[in-house]
């Protein structure tokens, strides 16, 4: 592949921003591979938050988790995941405008999941 922009390189190093999402060490994996980055794993366990890791953790659940059972179980929404989109071309510059939806869409659903899970209460401990 080609050459990973700078501010993205600075965004996917830096501990200061908190990063989340659904198989993140896949996705590390993945930049390593196709463009020579890796943060370093103490960096990794500061600023990148493993959704699945953290709703099994928050509601004592060992389920299989993808950001799009996540957004049903957290957000009561469905996540339009298109194969034809997700498996396509994402090598290719520039992007698509539904590549670019897709990725900004997964982006915000995860933000939104992080937020749902942090001030998640269990429909039992919710009062008046």
């Amino acid at each position: 592949m080609g050459m990973i922009p700078s501010p993205l390189k600075k965004l996917i190093e830096s501990t200061e921003i908190k990063k989340t999402g659904v198989n993140v060490i896949g996705d590390m994996w993945k930049l390593h591979r196709d463009f020579n980055i890796f943060p370093d794993h103490s960096l990794m366990s500061q600023s990148y938050i493993e959704l699945s890791h953290f709703a099994s953790s928050t509601i004592n659940s060992s389920q299989g988790w993808s950001l799009q059972r996540l957004c049903q179980y957290f957000l009561k929404s469905d996540l339009s995941k298109e194969k034809n989109i997700r498996s396509g071309d994402w090598a290719t510059f520039p992007l698509s405008e539904d590549q670019l939806y897709y990725a900004a869409l997964d982006a915000y659903a995860s933000l939104l999941v992080y937020e749902s899970i942090l001030s998640w209460k269990p429909a039992s401990a919710q009062f008046f």
